[in-house]
């Protein structure tokens, strides 16, 4: 008799057991042994949705009434509250993990969504010359620790969000020694929770984005960079290498996406001194290009498939916008963006069947 487990894990263990069938790690008569034990439950979980949909929104409404009495309260009662309240959270969490765990998890969620706005609450309330980036790497910290400890993906993830958020937000600032200490912390992190896959994606993005911060800070040539980074997308999809190679290829594609998306304005070109007018070289490069994708599309990847769409919305948008009346204009982006959609989804059920 099989053995039922939910929606998520089921899907989970297949994809695992898939992948370690594919690098030969298992043979084909063992993964279907395997998942012969086992067969996937009705619906998602949930315990595990209601208490993490709750969790965020007890988070919110935290932020939101603290929030509005924040300026009558004293220093002191303020960093007591965010203190208190988070300590809290975290010991229910502690609590009731044995007994009630999914419960467990979403206390555990509340404890950082607490922490993460009490930072931000603290640093405005003692009017402290504190970086946005500064504060929202602390709470990555808060989330990555926490997470390495309970061995909590989700938790990872998210830091991994938050840390990219930071980046962005201060791309253009002198951060170089906070982006080499989050780096690290963040490689630690997936190295003691032994690099989950849906984590490692998040790593990559991040990495990427890091790595993004010097040529825009230093103000380097804008189409060295994008190429450079076009060359690196490439490396990533081709070079074959036994560590998450799916999630390599695949951030590797999306990459190249983007830069070949960036190198289809005029204005990049124009960033090099020898090039006045970057039209020709823009559309000549994005015909060849589209080709390419279009060969990647033979490899049965859907991230091409994407970028097509997305260039053709990008040269619609460009084009046409002041030449056609709004309402017409926008009907037609609807049709396109919808005809996208449905080309990209027949696409992909035909990848999913073949697999």
């Amino acid at each position: 008799m099989r053995k039922p487990i939910n929606r998520f894990l089921y899907r989970f263990l297949q994809k695992e057991l898939e992948d370690a069938k594919d690098e030969n790690i298992i043979s084909k008569a063992q993964y279907l042994s395997l998942m012969d034990r086992y067969e996937e439950g009705k619906g998602p979980n949930v315990v595990w949705t209601v208490a993490t949909v709750g969790a965020v929104l007890v988070g919110l409404g935290f932020l939101l009434v603290v929030a509005n009495q924040w300026e009558a309260l004293h220093d002191v009662w303020k960093v007591t509250i965010i203190v208190l309240s988070a300590g809290a959270a975290l010991s229910a969490s502690i609590f009731t993990e044995r007994v009630h765990r999914y419960t467990s998890r979403g206390l555990r969620y509340l404890a950082v969504l607490i922490y993460g706005s009490g930072i931000f609450l603290i640093v405005d309330a003692f009017d402290l010359n504190v970086l946005t980036i500064t504060s929202l790497f602390l709470w990555t910290f808060g989330a990555l620790l926490l997470g390495a400890v309970k061995k909590d993906i989700v938790l990872l993830v998210f830091a991994h969000v938050v840390a990219t958020i930071g980046v962005i937000n201060g791309i253009e600032q002198w951060i170089v020694w906070q982006l080499l200490f989050m780096t690290a912390l963040m490689i630690a992190a997936n190295y003691w929770l032994g690099y989950p896959k849906k984590a490692v994606y998040f790593l990559i993005a991040y990495l990427l984005l890091v790595l993004l911060y010097f040529p825009i800070y230093y103000e380097l040539n804008g189409l060295a960079a994008v190429w450079a980074f076009m060359a690196i997308g490439n490396a990533m999809y081709y070079f074959k290498q036994s560590f998450h190679q799916e999630a390599f290829k695949t951030m590797g594609l999306w990459t190249v996406g983007v830069s070949g998306f960036a190198l289809s304005f005029a204005g990049v070109w124009e960033t090099a001194f020898f090039i006045e007018s970057g039209n020709v070289y823009a559309v000549l490069f994005t015909i060849l290009f589209a080709a390419y994708l279009f060969y990647l599309l033979t490899h049965k990847r859907i991230v091409p498939l994407v970028t097509i769409g997305a260039l053709i919305l990008r040269f619609y948008f460009d084009e046409l916008f002041d030449f056609l009346p709004r309402a017409l204009f926008f009907v037609i982006g609807g049709v396109l963006l919808i005809g996208i959609g449905f080309f990209i989804e027949r696409y992909y059920n035909r990848i999913q069947k073949q697999k």
